[in-house]
């Protein structure tokens, strides 16, 4: 008897805990957070996309109708021949994704009246980024004997996987060894196109070959795929409290795991056959007409996935020609050499041709051409965010005589300078910023400089919004101004309103060249802008106009100005005004095209709170839109959550509240405002 107890005791040592207990693990969502905390512009672009899909869901009018079919490319990443997963094996997923997100599931049922077919196709592509003829499958060996969704390596050639092809074709799935249990995991819609795609562990990957029971029915892809079609989990990955963002699905109080049928949560039947529960492969078999919606929702205009519509990633490869701009079919260029009759392009064929801006010079290959003008210096000193930062030079008739960026390729923090050669004359510098928060200084502290060739700053700058312009002469006399008039910046700011526009104005300089405006809103401090540029004038301009159109009204725009003139060979700006602030007119919302009176908003939401400055120094302004008569509490948050001031909001007495944080530490912060029944949380930084 103690030897036969000995033996089963031995044998429960060989049947892993997988075994004992088989649960499903998706990582998408520990994933998702893990983008947030690694780069704070996630949380943003999260929003957007909510509240695009928000205005689709709540309008009858869809521009895309009918099936929507996904280019997908898969790439096998493997280390043991086991995690090489046949031809069929993919072929097998593929169909999978078809008959599930078209209802054609030999299990459907109609146990939920809400399950739909999602009208939504996927196809192995056939034609591959440089137009060449492909399966569809990349094949990868690689040393790494198991990938971390954590370190996201599966996604990079250089740490043993390989790159994404470009997403706006493409849907990348990469079928590897995942460490740690996880089946699978993919990127919600938004984040980085070189990490877009979706993960899933081989034992998991279709239903023959390598697949593992319970999970054998190829049901992880179908689940990854919906949230990288931007579904959550049915549960909302917390109690009763937090909802998956669909109208239709139940509310459950968490993950679901087997076959449940029967099991009843936060007072409703949970849908455990919902492919976004954990449930077994043999158990999922539906989406629902809410989830369909909200995938749908990534290809109208303006989506984040609508860029696949356009895709020819699954038609026929064209014939390899000479002429058809992709070097391929035996050429040794683009259509030249090899097989082709044309000579590819040299630094050395006396003609200019390829890339080179002269005669066999310039471009990226060719050495540099002598310049004939003055060779002025630009130095960038980028922030973290590299890959937003743009620029040109135009001429005085807006001819744009050189340009650079974006810099995804360079390192966060690194310092670039560039070389440019400029006839004499007068020209404007234009630096630019994708995302609306210029170079300093609320995710890191860069800076741009121009300089003459005898070292003169031409033109210099950091904190911006979208832009800044700043105009400059090269060796060109111009009269006419006097620059001691523009030492200080513009006085008599005032922002008027009539029934259908703003009128920015100021005291004008005599003989002003140029103005440039920056303004946005306040409640979104690194977006939302109403229309930040430059204009001329041949008469020194006075003042700008703006429909009100462009505005929210209720909220909260800060706007600043600086003027510039020419004299003597050299450009002179002022520096900017402060910032000024106004508040677009009307107790009314903005629906995009028109403007309704609103009679639904809620209190506690983030509509109604406004602060700013932000990033901010010395004090912070709280500000709430309600007229409303409540005592608030206020809080603020450090990153880990921590309570670091805390008062009290009176809006009966005043509507703004202005908090001292001279004592805070420099870094990013959240506001949290509750009435004690509901709060509302914003992000801010102090400098």
């Amino acid at each position: 008897m103690k030897s036969l107890l000995f033996w089963l005791f031995s044998m429960t040592l060989f049947i892993t805990p997988f075994q004992l207990d088989a649960q499903r693990n998706c990582a998408s969502s520990d994933y998702l957070e893990l983008q947030k905390q690694n780069d704070p512009k996630r949380i943003q672009s999260l929003d957007r996309i909510e509240e695009f899909t928000r205005q689709i869901e709540q309008t009858s009018f869809r521009a895309v109708d009918g099936i929507i079919t996904i280019p997908v490319v898969v790439h096998v990443v493997y280390n043991t021949t086991a995690e090489n997963v046949s031809t069929a094996q993919v072929q097998s997923q593929i169909d999978i994704l078809n008959e599930d997100f078209r209802r054609l599931n030999a299990d459907a049922d109609n146990a939920w009246s809400q399950a739909d077919d999602t009208e939504i196709e996927f196809c192995l592509a056939s034609v591959g980024p440089t137009g060449d003829a492909t399966t569809g499958i990349t094949r990868t060996q690689t040393s790494t004997t198991a990938f971390s969704y954590s370190s996201d390596a599966v996604k990079y050639t250089s740490s043993g996987g390989i790159n994404a092809w470009p997403r706006a074709q493409y849907m990348n799935m990469w079928v590897c060894d995942i460490s740690g249990g996880i089946l699978g995991y993919a990127q919600f819609p938004g984040g980085a196109a070189a990490t877009d795609g979706i993960v899933i562990d081989y034992a998991y990957f279709g239903n023959i070959g390598t697949v593992t029971s319970p999970f054998d029915l190829g049901r992880t892809a179908t689940h990854e795929v919906g949230h990288w079609l931007n579904l959550r989990h049915i549960w909302g990955d917390g109690g009763c409290s937090q909802d998956d963002l669909v109208s239709d699905t139940p509310i459950s109080d968490g993950a679901n795991y087997g076959c449940p049928l029967t099991h009843v949560s936060c007072s409703t039947l949970d849908m455990v056959q919902n492919y976004m529960d954990y449930t077994d492969d043999s158990c999922m078999n539906l989406f629902s007409t809410g989830q369909k919606s909200r995938m749908r929702a990534l290809f109208e205009p303006g989506g984040a996935r609508v860029s696949l519509l356009a895709s020819a990633a699954c038609g026929t490869p064209a014939e390899p020609t000479c002429e058809d701009g992709i070097q391929n079919g035996g050429e040794t260029g683009v259509d030249c050499g090899g097989p082709c009759a044309n000579v590819c392009p040299s630094c050395t064929d006396g003609v200019q041709n390829g890339t080179e801006t002269g005669v066999d010079c310039g471009g990226p290959s060719c050495p540099t051409c002598p310049c004939t003008g003055e060779e002025v210096t630009l130095t960038l000193n980028f922030d973290n965010y590299p890959e937003e930062t743009r620029w040109n030079i135009t001429d005085a008739n807006g001819g744009t005589v050189a340009n650079g960026g974006p810099y995804g390729s360079q390192a966060d923090g690194s310092t670039l300078t560039i070389a440019i050669c400029l006839n004499d004359g007068c020209y404007t510098l234009n630096v630019l910023d994708s995302y609306g928060d210029g170079m300093c200084c609320v995710y890191g502290t860069g800076s741009y400089s121009l300089n003459s060739s005898t070292g003169a700053v031409l033109a210099s700058g950091a904190d911006f919004v979208d832009n800044e312009s700043t105009a400059f002469c090269v060796n060109a006399p111009v009269t006419g101004c006097d620059p001691a008039n523009f030492v200080n910046p513009p006085t008599g700011m005032n922002a008027g309103f009539s029934a259908s526009q703003l009128t920015l104005s100021w005291n004008s300089y005599a003989n002003s060249a140029r103005c440039t405006i920056q303004g946005n809103r306040t409640a979104l401090t690194n977006n939302g802008t109403f229309n930040v540029g430059s204009f001329n004038g041949t008469v020194a301009p006075t003042q700008k106009n703006f429909p009100l159109s462009q505005l929210v009204a209720g909220d909260e725009y800060r706007w600043r100005i600086r003027c510039s003139c020419r004299e003597a060979g050299v450009a002179v700006n002022s520096t900017y005004s402060a910032w000024q602030y106004f508040t677009a007119p009307g107790n009314v919302i903005n629906d995009g095209s028109s403007f309704l009176e609103s009679s639904s908003k809620s209190f506690i939401s983030m509509e109604n709170l406004y602060i700013y400055p932000n990033p901010a120094q010395g004090e912070l302004n709280i500000r709430w839109s309600e007229s409303s008569a409540v005592k608030l509490n206020v809080q603020v948050l450090d990153m880990t959550g921590k309570v670091v001031m805390e008062s009290e909001m009176d809006t009966q007495k005043s509507n703004t509240y202005r908090m001292d944080i001279q004592s805070l530490e420099s870094g990013m912060y959240f506001i949290r405002l509750s009435d004690g029944t509901a709060q509302v949380l914003q992000r801010w930084v102090k400098q």
